[in-house]
């Protein structure tokens, strides 16, 4: 009896010893922002009591579907000790999901825990009040008028859109389509040619799929009858041009630019191979087309009825080749005789030659906020310029909308930038301008080297802020130092250099920084628009190696979050 109890305490002293030794894992919950996301929607997961163990053994937090297998997981990150926030976002497929919490390096059963897990929907939420046609019937190749009401900035972030298609034809069979805009909008569809039952439908994101067809908004139409009129807009084609532009080798780029036309400015955006357009100084006109080899089918509009056969017609143009204008003809209504319109664009004429490739990279991936179209780049960039260049650029990077924060500057209510101050200083980066008023003080190349710092954070880690910048040092290979280091405030040296390493900013006169002077619009624009390229580029390598995004990265020399 007494060797029995005795094996048996030394089971239990064993067993004590085995558990002593095993690392404590104590995180104390997990909390979600929301518990329905839309596809592909940010997700904030918020944690609480990491000890040191867990973070020393690498612990990490990953989304999976509800049911699957420990190792079948999407995307996920590594968390860090104490309480803090991570971003992660939803899957793209319709569904119920999970948070899930390992408490090791690998997928395995063991290492996950299930009592630490957060459960969520992904699903379609409501975007849109109503879409409706103008009408029930149309002639083949009429244009139709889609009238949206409630646009949602969610629609808009998750890029829904409307089109027409045969109403036995799948969701990815459509014809003409065109995004919808926040709020109440009318959008025109070209009705397809031939006679029959087709549905204008509305997809809350894209790809076109089933998943993301709303129901409740296919509405029935017919194309019946003989074709348009010459009142019905209907975009032109080389046939009714009656011409051949052959002869013309057309440019290759984007349209979207600023031209100085013989109908006044023409100011002009390209989305895929849809165009759209204002020249508000000429009766308040405005076109809408189509590019196809360079060459851009559209239609125009202006004041007052924006109707054929006297306030609307075609138009017809073809981008030079060397990328500075166009050459295009009009007429009213889609016949009659062909007047001739042409253009060449601004933008690319107010830089440096030195700048002038580098402008017109911004410019094609939507880099230049509109206070700085058709304004001289080489001058001096004000504070407020370059608070509306960061925020342009940051949201184009992330397509989302910043909330504004009231600021403490004197100047900023009523300021016709006020939005986009106010977004600055949310972010953090004007933070750096110690002023009672902006007014139209310029920044020095010093200072802006400080601000594009925060900006590179601002893209690389989610829970960067200006009050904890001191948590986020920067690491850097130190180039050569510059002739005129000793003009070099202490406080900016690290941002001086960090933005020299990393090719942000570069040396004016021979190896001098001249940190003092003030930056110009095209220094600023061409730093911002480096560090696009640079995380543009950094996201596409990882989307052609890598099955796994990390939740906190990016392409430069950074140390990793607190």
């Amino acid at each position: 009896m007494k060797t029995r109890l005795l094996f048996l305490l030394m089971i239990i002293l064993v067993a004590l010893s085995f558990c002593l030794c095993l690392p404590a894992y104590a995180l104390e919950r997990m909390e979600l922002d929301k518990s329905s996301y839309m596809p592909g929607e940010p997700m904030d997961i918020q944690y609480y009591g990491v000890t040191q163990t867990e973070a020393d053994n690498q612990c990490w937090i990953a989304i999976a579907a509800v049911g699957s297998a420990s190792d079948h997981y999407l995307e996920w990150g590594y968390i860090s000790m104490g309480s803090s926030d991570i971003i992660l976002h939803a899957p793209t497929s319709l569904g119920e999901y999970e948070v899930r919490f390992y408490r090791g390096y690998l997928s395995s059963p063991e290492n996950l825990v299930k009592q630490k897990s957060v459960s969520f929907t992904v699903s379609y939420q409501q975007t849109v009040d109503s879409v409706l046609p103008d009408k029930d019937d149309y002639a083949p190749g009429q244009y139709m008028a889609v009238v949206c009401q409630g646009v949602t900035q969610s629609a808009i972030e998750h890029k829904a859109w409307v089109t027409t298609a045969r109403s036995e034809d799948p969701a990815f069979i459509h014809g003409d389509w065109k995004y919808v805009t926040e709020g109440d909008c009318t959008l025109w569809l070209k009705v397809p040619d031939e006679p029959g039952t087709y549905e204008l439908r509305y997809f809350q994101s894209e790809p076109a799929s089933e998943e993301n067809l709303s129901d409740g908004l296919r509405i029935p139409f017919t194309v019946s009858g003989q074709s348009p009129n010459n009142d019905t807009p209907v975009y032109p084609t080389l046939h009714d041009f009656n011409w051949s532009l052959l002869e013309y080798v057309p440019g290759e780029g984007t349209w979207t630019g600023t031209y100085e036309t013989n109908f006044k400015t023409l100011y002009v955006r390209q989305d895929g191979n849809k165009v759209s357009g204002e020249y508000p100084e000429w009766d308040e006109g405005r076109i809408d087309g189509i590019v196809d080899k360079g060459i851009l089918y559209a239609y125009w509009y202006e004041s007052p009825s924006y109707e054929a056969p006297n306030d609307a017609g075609q138009l017809i143009c073809v981008l030079r080749p060397d990328g500075q204008g166009f050459d295009g003809w009009w007429r009213y209504g889609n016949s009659g005789t062909w007047n001739i319109w042409t253009g060449g664009t601004l933008n690319r004429k107010l830089a440096s030659d030195s700048m002038q490739e580098t402008i017109a990279s911004a410019d094609a991936r939507h880099l230049i906020p509109p206070c700085l179209q058709d304004k001289d780049l080489t001058e001096n960039i004000t504070a407020v310029e370059f608070a509306a260049l960061g925020v342009y650029v940051f949201e184009e990077y992330w397509q989302t909308q910043e909330l504004p924060e009231a600021t403490p500057f004197k100047d900023v209510p009523g300021h016709p930038l006020q939005t986009e101050i106010e977004k600055a200083w949310g972010l953090g980066f004007l933070k750096r301008v110690h002023a009672d008023a902006l007014g139209d003080s310029v920044i020095s190349r010093q200072l802006m080297a400080q601000m594009l710092c925060d900006l590179v954070k601002l893209f690389d880690f989610d829970n960067w802020t200006f009050e904890t910048d001191a948590q986020f040092p920067l690491t850097y290979t130190m180039p050569e130092l510059y002739a005129d280091d000793n003009s070099i405030y202490a406080s900016a040296r690290d941002s001086v250099y960090f933005c020299t390493a990393n090719g942000i900013m570069e040396a004016l006169e021979g190896n001098s920084f001249m940190p003092s002077i003030p930056a110009t619009r095209e220094q600023a624009i061409a730093a911002v628009e480096h560090i696009y390229r640079m995380e543009e580029a950094y996201d596409n390598a990882f989307d052609e190696d890598s099955e796994v995004i990390p939740a906190t990265s990016g392409p430069f020399m950074l140390d990793s979050e607190p």
